[in-house]
């Protein structure tokens, strides 16, 4: 009889960061009921704290904080967690709030309010990419 282990399947971490409570509480209940480990911050300094204790997958991102504005803010998280895949969110979508986002390092844009087809993107295509590029870098046990 031969044990076969099983390919750890890789999770995702992911960190909210919108001085909106609402919204933090949905796209935590979202990414939970997706198996994703979901946490929440309302400004950029608890998110500066947060990212340099634990290492994050994905970031969702307002650009409208207590404490300044996500755009400038995707540089600072991308350098202290460069694997970090950005989505920004805001209300503000015009063509150069998207470009400047963009410019500055985010991967996706999702407008607010949030529609069913913007979830529908970041569940069928952000994150399963995400998970294919995690999936990747875990280490193989030896036989």
């Amino acid at each position: 009889m031969h044990n076969v282990s099983e390919k750890p399947q890789p999770s995702l971490d992911v960190l909210i960061i919108d001085d909106d409570r609402v919204t933090c509480y949905l796209l935590t209940v979202l990414m939970k009921q997706k198996s994703l480990r979901a946490s929440y911050v309302y400004n950029l300094g608890e998110a500066s704290a947060t990212l340099k204790k634990q290492q994050y997958d994905i970031l969702f991102l307002d650009n409208y904080l207590p404490d300044g504005f996500g755009v400038d803010f995707i540089e600072k998280a991308k350098q202290i967690n460069p694997g970090l895949t950005i989505i920004m969110m805001t209300a503000e979508d015009t063509f150069k709030d998207i470009e400047i986002a963009f410019t500055k390092g985010a991967e996706y844009f999702l407008p607010k309010p949030f529609t069913k087809e913007g979830i529908k993107h970041i569940f069928e295509n952000v994150i399963p990419e995400c998970l294919k590029q995690k999936a990747q870098i875990i280490p193989r046990e030896m036989d």
